[in-house]
C-alpha cells in the first residue's frame, strides 16, 4: 500500500522528473484523536473530533511528501429519533 500512495517507479520518475522511490512495508503513520459530544436537547446534539497525525520517515522520504504533520477536523450537528 506504501508503494502505491508514495512510490515512484521508472516510468512515473521519467514522466514527472522526480525521483524513482520504493517504500519499505510497513506503519505509514501515528495519530491521536478527540471526540466530543454534546447533548443540547434529547433529540439534538453537537459532535465534533480533532485528528493529529505524524507521517513517519519512510512516507516522508517520498519525494512529494511535504508535510510530516496533518490536523484534520469535523463538527457537526446530529439528530437522535
Amino acid at each position: 500500500m506504501l508503494t502505491s500512495y508514495f512510490g515512484v517507479n521508472a516510468e512515473q520518475a521519467a514522466a514527472s522528473g522526480l525521483p524513482q522511490y520504493k517504500p519499505s512495508s510497513g506503519f505509514q503513520d501515528v495519530g491521536a484523536t478527540l471526540a466530543i459530544k454534546y447533548r443540547l436537547t434529547d433529540h439534538i446534539s453537537f459532535v465534533g473530533s480533532a485528528l493529529m497525525t505524524q507521517n513517519l520517515d519512510r512516507v516522508m522520504d517520498s519525494p512529494f511528501t511535504e508535510r510530516k504533520w496533518q490536523p484534520a477536523s469535523i463538527l457537526g450537528v446530529a439528530y437522535t429519533f
